[in-house]
């Protein structure tokens, strides 16, 4: 075994599955542990905490719970439920026992801390009338300095900037109908990259404690492969911040971008080796990267080989894979 990895299959046939992979690149399903539609996961304090779409006894809020792991990376029974206090949560960050949830659905923000819950709900709109008329967060996540907690609205087509206690410090503009996603930072924390899902692009942003600047927009698809409907998903960055890779539903590819400085750069477009690639994750070791694809109920690994992606060696079925996490 060369790696473990959670998946969150988002179906009342699922679960968590903990899937072991191969230095080959092979994977193979260990467990799967019961959980209803589990949306995204993190990892605080030996738990594997996982936001739920809509489980029982919730009032059709989400929810939060928590899996116990073993040191193998197995899980134990999840623990109780706590509402985030919004509809279909699907992002969380954590960090010392206090935990962030994106309310897509209600455009609120949430901290959980013990018994308590607090809510800051956002306002805003975007000139897309069906995903656009109200605020829609789709990410929180800690900036590298640690100070601020970036949340991404994808309803304003814009980046938040919050202190620990959810109050609003800054807000940054992307370009109308952008629709931004989730973004991802460079290692030294001088630059961040957003996935625009309703625009199909990808912003390339300067970052300072506490503000960001915009730099650059640049299409997530070649001219050549770009189809009537992409919609954009995942971000990840390189270790050493020199390749930055998107997740393209509609054109079903991985996108790998140069990043120079200020600039980036398409260089690759690798099919995934599935239908709808919701979540990409690189192995820690950078020697795959896995896709999560959610119509086609697979996760696929691509290799890694002198810093080029390469097709998928290996696909394990799974229902509606949402997200991916590496055990480590």
């Amino acid at each position: 075994m060369a790696y473990c990895l959670y998946a969150a299959c988002c179906s009342r046939q699922g679960g968590i599955a903990v899937l072991d992979g191969t230095e080959e690149g092979t994977l193979s399903l260990r467990q799967m542990a019961t959980a209803d539609r589990p949306m995204y996961m993190a990892m605080d304090g030996g738990k594997l905490l996982t936001l739920l779409l809509a489980p029982e006894g919730c009032g059709g809020d989400s929810a939060l719970t928590a899996f116990p792991q073993e040191k193998d990376g197995r899980l134990r029974p999840h623990g109780e439920l706590r509402s985030t206090g919004g509809v279909e949560a699907c992002h969380l960050a954590a960090r010392g026992g206090r935990v962030w949830c994106a309310n897509y659905g209600t455009g609120s923000a949430a901290l959980l801390e013990g018994e308590t819950r607090r809510l800051a709900v956002f306002e805003g709109q975007g000139p897309h009338r069906d995903r656009q008329e109200a605020a829609h967060i789709h990410q929180v996540a800690f900036t590298p300095d640690g100070e601020f907690l970036a949340a991404v609205d994808l309803g304003s087509d814009s980046l938040l900037l919050l202190d620990a206690e959810l109050r609003l410090k800054n807000r940054t503009a992307l370009p109308a109908g952008s629709g931004p996603r989730h973004l991802a930072f460079s290692p030294d924390g001088r630059f961040a990259w957003c996935v625009n899902e309703l625009a199909s692009t990808v912003t390339a942003l300067a970052y300072e404690p506490g503000r960001f600047h915009v730099l650059q927009t640049v299409p997530a698809l070649p001219a050549e492969m770009r189809p009537a409907e992409n919609y954009p998903a995942a971000i990840r960055v390189s270790r050493d911040g020199r390749r930055v890779f998107v997740s393209n539903r509609g054109a079903d590819v991985i996108t790998v971008f140069e990043a120079e400085g200020e600039a980036l750069r398409l260089t690759q477009a690798v099919p995934c080796g599935g239908a709808w690639p919701r979540d990409i994750l690189l192995t820690a070791d950078e020697r795959f990267l896995l896709a999560a694809n959610e119509r086609s109920h697979a996760v696929t690994a691509l290799p890694l080989r002198a810093g080029r992606l390469c097709p998928p060696v290996s696909a394990l079925s799974l229902p509606a894979p949402f997200a991916l996490l590496e055990y480590t």
